[in-house]
C-alpha cells in the first residue's frame, strides 16, 4: 500500500488566486472548482491526476 497521498480541494466556486497559491505552494493541495459545464483544475491538481 502506498503511504503517500495527494490532496485536492474541491471548491463549489472559484477561489481567490491568493488562496489557490497558498493551498498549492504552502500546503501542497491541488484545487478544483466548477466553471459553466466543466471543472477548472489548478496546475498541482492537474499533475496529481496525471492530466
Amino acid at each position: 500500500m502506498d503511504d503517500d497521498a495527494s490532496l485536492i480541494f474541491l471548491a463549489d466556486e472559484k477561489i481567490p488566486p491568493a488562496w489557490c497559491a497558498y493551498l498549492e505552494d504552502d500546503r501542497e493541495i491541488g484545487v478544483v472548482w466548477p466553471a459553466s459545464n466543466r471543472f477548472v483544475l489548478s496546475d498541482l491538481a492537474r499533475s496529481y491526476l496525471d492530466l
